[in-house]
């Protein structure tokens, strides 16, 4: 049964409560969403110090996160329930041999995994969310200066420029470079969380209550799916974005511009390659395919060339072998992957922290599913701190490249300011504030 959003409110209000919410359905015959709270153990990672909290008790110590996970999961197979939470960009250093010179401005932990006896999964499509249920309010000035982000415009720039010398010299055909901005959040942040949705629907979004902070995202792409049953993996990367249009002409030429663009075709094909290579790794041999190759994705807000690879889990493998085979997405890295994150942690002055990393749930039956955590938000001390980045290429423009930043912040700002945008296709609506 699809519960209210009365009832989502309450759940995720409880210790560890979270919603991962099929936003945007219509996409594929088996969409669920799903939700939990109050789970009886949770593990979460700082470095090299693991943390496992069950009821009256935690218990820290040092190990990798990925190989408690899967002692967990091993020790659980075969219950109904699982684990729901993010992994964080930062523990990559626990995938490949990096550097760590960002700095960790948020602290948070780099794995957060709850686990629960019950997950309720429901079918996503009945679940309606009214405007009226969001007072409105007044319209956010596109226009207006950006807000504090951990780059200035030169700086970033020059950062783009460092990585087109890296490209001219051969380190690396393509790098990931991001933005982080603030702004206040003086309202409730399951609110903002339904702004954001109302405004960007998307197919892998979700709401996380931590007990420090509270995660918000409306990511569109899926980092990883795994069928325990078929042992069926599937991946849909995406790369190349154009905005929706505001007059139907506008529209159709925005996404023929998009198709018949061949650097953004380029992007996508080299991130198709590297996901290839990473999930030939554990997969059947000759099992991985390329099922859709930079196809159109059309979304309320941007349009995107989204592919899909899909593979067969070798029988001797499990889903922590995926996605250490996998983790972070080639998408938000570049490639070659391990050159581009050593000149993201280069040029980057923080930690992406959940930002880049993934969000989902690990199943008891063996089964996966995470999004890239891109287009969110974390929400702590009354604070909300968002990314925003783009590929770079060696035909990118740091002038151009810093906007589309900008640009791509716009929409997560706007239902953290208490507003969206007015015109053709949208009211204003606002976060009620407490």
């Amino acid at each position: 049964m699809t519960p209210t959003v009365r009832d989502l409110r309450t759940i995720c209000a409880k210790p560890y409560g979270f919603w991962l919410d099929t936003a945007l359905t219509g996409r594929a015959p088996d969409e669920a969403s799903y939700c939990g709270a109050e789970p009886f153990l949770v593990l979460r990672s700082y470095g090299d110090t693991v943390e496992l909290w069950t009821r009256g008790s935690t218990n820290r110590f040092t190990a990798s996160p990925f190989a408690v996970l899967r002692d967990l999961l091993r020790q659980h197979r075969g219950r109904s329930g699982g684990a729901a939470g993010y992994l964080a960009y930062d523990l990559k250093r626990h995938v490949e041999r990096l550097p760590e010179t960002a700095i960790d401005e948020l602290g948070l932990p780099e794995c957060h995994l709850a686990f629960y006896e019950r997950i309720n999964r429901f079918d996503p499509r009945p679940l309606s969310i009214e405007a009226d249920s969001v007072p409105r309010h007044s319209p956010l000035d596109d226009t207006a200066d950006p807000p504090p982000s951990n780059f200035t415009r030169d700086a970033y720039e020059a950062a783009v420029t460092r990585a087109l010398d890296y490209i001219a010299a051969g380190d690396i055909y393509q790098v990931n470079l991001s933005q982080r901005f603030k702004v206040p959040l003086s309202g409730d942040t399951f609110d903002a969380y339904l702004c954001l949705r109302q405004d960007n629907p998307a197919p892998f979004a979700a709401f996380l209550r931590l007990p420090e902070a509270d995660i918000l995202s409306a990511s569109p792409e899926r980092f990883l799916r795994l069928d325990p049953l078929s042992r069926r993996i599937e991946t849909r990367p995406i790369k190349g974005t154009r905005p929706r249009g505001r007059t139907p002409s506008e529209d159709a030429a925005l996404a023929a511009e998009l198709l018949a663009s061949e650097k953004d075709r380029a992007e996508n094909i080299m991130i198709v390659d590297l996901e290839r290579n990473d999930l030939g790794r554990v997969a059947e041999v000759g099992s991985v395919r390329v099922t859709e190759l930079a196809a159109l994705e059309t979304f309320p807000g941007v349009f995107h060339l989204t592919s899909q690879i899909v593979a067969s889990l070798r029988e001797d493998r499990d889903a922590v072998d995926l996605l250490l085979a996998t983790f972070p997405g080639g998408s938000i890295t570049g490639a070659p992957k391990i050159r581009a994150m050593e000149i993201i942690d280069e040029l980057e002055p923080t930690a992406r922290g959940v930002y880049t990393g993934a969000i989902g749930y690990f199943g008891f039956d063996g089964s996966l599913d995470l999004n890239i955590a891109i287009r969110t938000a974390v929400v702590r001390d009354g604070v909300a701190h968002f990314q925003a980045g783009g590929g770079i290429v060696a035909d990118s423009v740091p002038a151009l490249e810093y906007e589309e930043t900008l640009h791509k912040a716009s929409a997560i700002r706007r239902a953290l300011t208490n507003s969206r945008p007015t015109g053709d296709r949208a009211d204003a609506v606002a976060v009620p504030q407490r």
